[in-house]
């Protein structure tokens, strides 16, 4: 069993909601996020996130490195978990 991250039960949201989060967290751990996400939502997660085709690493984000990604976050959801429908 893993460890929650964030403090609140399974399903305890009907809507869990992202809007710029996703894209800030590194990729090494944004499915662990994204796990978390799905965990506490009972019904619906929305993103609104920067979209890519795939994984796009923004270089320069405001003179800093390694803080900002772009990717099909949707598609990502849905690789991840099969209960999840558009």
């Amino acid at each position: 069993m893993s460890r929650s991250l964030v403090p609140f039960k399974d399903g305890f949201f009907d809507l869990v909601f992202t809007s710029g989060v996703l894209i800030h967290i590194h990729t090494d751990d944004v499915t662990q996020a994204m796990r978390e996400i799905h965990r506490c939502s009972n019904r619906y997660i929305w993103g609104l996130e920067f979209y890519a085709d795939e994984l796009t690493k923004i270089e320069d984000y405001r003179g800093q490195v390694d803080l900002l990604w772009k990717e099909n976050y949707s598609q990502r959801y849905l690789d991840l978990f099969p209960d999840l429908t558009r």
